[in-house]
């Protein structure tokens, strides 16, 4: 049943994030885009900005499932076309996703992703996908043997923001990461990771 905690956390945290953008744009479908069917835009996501998460990991090393907390920093910069809102965002944080057992301890100690992103804005809430490189260092123990590993990847996710002010936004996004496969001690481990994360941003 814990399996199923994560998505119902999303789906509360989305809805809140749709609150936000509604409560930030009290004439709701009225500022829509050019198009025809409203009046123009009233929010432009165009510029740099600056954030911080913090969030829910859980996923497998390869012997044994993993969970725990994240948190980190976020920063990145869009560009919009209408109402297509495109970028890049970087983000890096420490994790205490892991697992200990009888004998061995898998530890994710941090995690940082580089990805392209994009997304459609119905004003100030927007929808996005993302997608790109993945890193992370890891550590495992057996007894009294300890080794760490670097591990590249890939990451995937989807995600929903809304300005809560010109400047501030508040965002739930997903993250999948999947890293190569590294020698621990007396094993081979290709850790995956799964993330759902709230934060804030601040866009210059």
């Amino acid at each position: 049943m814990t399996r199923f905690k994560p998505t119902i956390v999303a789906l509360v945290a989305l809805g809140l994030t749709a609150g936000a953008a509604q409560a930030a744009d009290p004439y709701g479908a009225s500022n829509s885009y050019s198009s025809g069917y409203g009046a123009p835009q009233t929010f432009n996501w165009s510029g740099p900005y600056v954030g911080a998460n913090l969030g829910y990991g859980w996923g497998d090393s390869n012997i044994n499932d993993i969970d725990g907390f994240a948190g980190g920093v976020t920063g990145g910069i869009n560009w919009q076309q209408g109402p297509v809102v495109f970028g890049f965002e970087g983000d890096i944080g420490l994790s205490g996703i892991g697992n200990s057992g009888l004998v061995d301890e898998f530890n994710v100690d941090w995690i940082a992703t580089g990805r392209g992103r994009i997304g459609y804005a119905f004003d100030r809430f927007m929808l996005f996908g993302t997608g790109g490189f993945a890193w992370t260092r890891a550590t495992y123990e057996f007894g009294a043997a300890e080794e760490s590993n670097s591990h590249l990847g890939w990451s995937l996710g989807v995600g929903a923001e809304a300005a809560i002010t010109e400047q501030l936004s508040a965002k739930v996004d997903y993250l999948h990461n999947s890293f190569d496969e590294k020698g621990y001690i007396n094993q081979r481990l290709d850790p995956t990771t799964n993330t759902l994360r709230v934060g804030l941003n601040y866009q210059f």
